[in-house]
């Protein structure tokens, strides 16, 4: 496969094709397939995609793409004619907490308006300037101010289940009351995307049916397979070491398959961490690379024409233990 970036006729079509090059996450790729196709379709057909329901939650476990996929969805449904505004912002679940259900309900209402403000000349529609690309990073997506959504939009509520539980007592309830009134308030024009694990957040819309009701979209991300995750890790070893770093029986050889396997079989227990997990595991590889040139002083044994600094050996990658145990298969 190429690692051409193609061109785009729109930048939704940019977005569509960065959710589609993400590792695993299919279930939002089909989502937002099945999106792109039905507006096409309403599109040629003349219909009014107005008033619809597009909120969305998105569950899995930690490490599964959920806070990306959320952002890169949000990103992708601000340029459709689904929201009523291109505003997008994102925020936890512990953050609105923190802010209060006063406050919340504020981001939903128009602001007040400043009489004292000068009026914009008409001229100055001739010098205004670009509007920058969407970047998910921009303080401005983080920054709730009064009104901030009340055109409508994308709100991305990550860790939603935060809002749950007996730390978050009636404020908790009374932020998704709200959430739920500007769900109606501004139909067809706010999308609301709420994240978090599986097991807590099917809790939440459990206790609340009305909110469950307006929610049309529940995708699922699995885990990462072994085989997903050895591609991630040799993509972080290619970044982190800018393509110098080589390995005994091959950066994709038979050591590497055996760390990732190893790593896999903790999938399904607790505190299985997918993404997180396979960083740990080159952080492990490193250490036991650092230690090893320490101890050797120099003179480590490494292939002809091979740098001892990105070399990894079998048991940098393995550790002794496991490494030990497969000389002896």
């Amino acid at each position: 496969m190429s690692d051409e970036i193609p061109g785009f006729e729109t930048p939704k079509d940019m977005v569509h094709w960065e959710i589609r090059t993400l590792v695993g996450v299919d279930a939002m790729k089909e989502l937002v397939d099945d999106i792109d196709k039905r507006t096409r379709l309403l599109s040629r057909q003349g219909a009014t995609v107005s008033e619809q329901r597009e909120h969305t939650v998105i569950l899995g476990n930690t490490g599964t793409g959920k806070t990306t996929t959320g952002q890169l969805f949000g990103q992708y449904m601000r340029l459709t004619s689904m929201v009523g505004s291109e505003t997008y912002k994102e925020v936890t679940g512990s953050q609105l907490l923190r802010m209060g259900h006063k406050k919340v309900e504020k981001l939903f209402r128009p602001p007040p308006v400043n009489l004292a403000a000068p009026r914009p000349r008409l001229l100055a529609i001739n010098n205004m300037s670009r509007k920058p690309d969407f970047d998910t990073r921009d303080p401005a997506n983080f920054t709730l101010k009064r009104g901030c959504l009340h055109k409508g939009g994308v709100l991305f509520v990550d860790d939603v289940d935060q809002l749950v539980g007996p730390h978050a007592g009636r404020s908790g309830q009374l932020i998704l009351h709200i959430l739920q009134e500007a769900m109606d308030m501004l139909l067809g024009e706010l999308l609301i995307i709420f994240a978090g694990c599986e097991e807590k957040v099917m809790a939440l819309l459990e206790q609340n049916p009305g909110l469950r009701a307006r929610i049309p979209h529940v995708v699922r991300l699995e885990d990462f397979t072994d085989f997903q995750m050895l591609g991630m890790l040799l993509d972080l070893i290619d970044e982190r070491f800018e393509g110098k770093m080589a390995a005994e029986a091959r950066l994709d050889g038979a050591y590497m398959h055996a760390a990732v396997m190893q790593l896999g079989r903790q999938r399904g227990q607790p505190g299985f961490s997918n993404a997180y997990a396979v960083r740990n595991l080159l952080d492990e590889m490193s250490t036991r690379q650092a230690k090893r040139l320490c101890a050797q002083q120099g003179q480590a044994r490494v292939p002809p024409g091979k740098n001892p600094l990105f070399y990894f050996t079998r048991d940098d990658i393995l550790g002794p233990n496991l490494g030990n145990a497969m000389m002896l298969w």
